[in-house]
């Protein structure tokens, strides 16, 4: 026990700042729409909540009137709750994702915009998952959530010694790391295999097939005709009412190229929230042949895990109750971390 104790110790003085970091950022993270919202209701709040009055190919014709010769609309995200608003990527060819562009569903005015990547909320979640670091960050907060688990097993077997006391006669470090510990397992692991896709995506085929994103698509350009016509958002958007009728369109990837598709992203209506299925189209820009169609009925035992990891992570899976859960157990390495230090430096004193 001496060994497992050392070896719990040394885990939590080396990585146990980095564990406080990603346990206070993702705590931030649950409520990260809402903040944002909050931080810059000019940019991502609608005027009214009187719901969508604009179109989607109106906003767009908003937006479009906005950007440079060079300049493509990259990316379409559909309003989703009251006041939400229309929010549009736009940028280069090379940059597609370069700054985002708001619109009010309600007036189709445009309310502003602002670089990807910048803004408070932004740079938390990106500390959060990448610690600024790009995909080698991701790897290392990866790696670090299997030192925390680490933490978590070697303190369990630690306080198994000490089982028989009743709880008031615990140090309150083995109380908080043992009677969170499931909710905080499932938050870790969840963590764990979303930072490491690299290794979570191929251990998931060995049971189930997962499907493919559907962005290997390429329209196929009218030969001799330079002025062939565009079936456009709108006819985007029906063509996906028409295949998929029972369900709600929730994004549009754009043509970014004269080769460029429509890939328009669906989700069931019924059950709502984050039970429900997805899918997608990939269509023809210029005929609108179907190039790929997935329907959540379609969806392997795979990709419903893959799905659950993010909302089981974030707390969604159980409503708000979920979230205020996870939200809570976000400063549980702050206090463990405390709570470990006071109890180390109490038994240096007396030993």
């Amino acid at each position: 026990m001496r060994l497992l104790y050392r070896v719990h110790l040394w885990v939590a003085l080396s990585l146990g700042a980095l564990f406080v970091l990603i346990g206070l950022s993702g705590c931030l993270l649950v409520y990260q729409s809402t903040l944002d919202r909050w931080l810059n209701p000019d940019l991502l709040r609608a005027g009214t909540a009187s719901g969508t009055a604009v179109s989607a190919t109106e906003a767009l014709a908003s937006v479009e009137a906005l950007t440079g010769e060079s300049e493509v609309v990259s990316f379409l995200s559909l309003p989703a709750a009251s006041r939400d608003v229309y929010r549009f990527y736009v940028g280069t060819p090379e940059r597609t994702f370069d700054r985002l562009v708001t619109v009010d569903p309600a007036s189709g005015r445009a309310l502003g915009e602002r670089p990807v990547g910048e803004g408070i909320m932004r740079f938390v979640h990106v500390l959060h998952f990448r610690l600024h670091l790009g995909r080698s960050g991701q790897t290392l907060i990866g790696f670090t959530g299997l030192f925390l688990l680490f933490s978590m097993i070697t303190g369990s077997l630690l306080w198994w010694r000490r089982r028989h006391l009743r709880l008031r006669q615990q140090p309150l470090h083995h109380g908080l790391g043992v009677y969170a510990g499931l909710p905080l397992l499932v938050v870790v692991v969840t963590g764990v295999m979303l930072a490491l896709p690299q290794y979570t995506r191929p251990a998931v085929e060995r049971f189930s097939p997962l499907s493919g994103l559907g962005l290997g698509h390429q329209s196929t350009v009218p030969e001799g005709n330079h002025s062939a016509t565009d079936i456009g958002l709108s006819g985007a958007m029906s063509l996906a009412r028409l295949h998929m009728p029972d369900g709600v369109t929730g994004s549009v990837g754009l043509p970014r190229s004269p080769e460029g598709i429509y890939r328009i992203s669906m989700r069931e209506a019924d059950p709502a929230g984050w039970l429900a299925g997805s899918g997608h189209l990939v269509l023809d820009r210029y005929s609108g042949e179907i190039l790929e169609r997935r329907h959540w009925s379609q969806t392997s035992g795979g990709d419903r895990f893959m799905a659950w990891l993010r909302p089981l992570h974030d707390g969604r899976a159980l409503g708000q109750p979920g979230r205020l859960l996870v939200a809570t157990l976000g400063m549980l390495p702050l206090l463990l971390y405390v709570t470990g230090i006071r109890l180390w430096l109490r038994r240096r004193q007396s030993a």
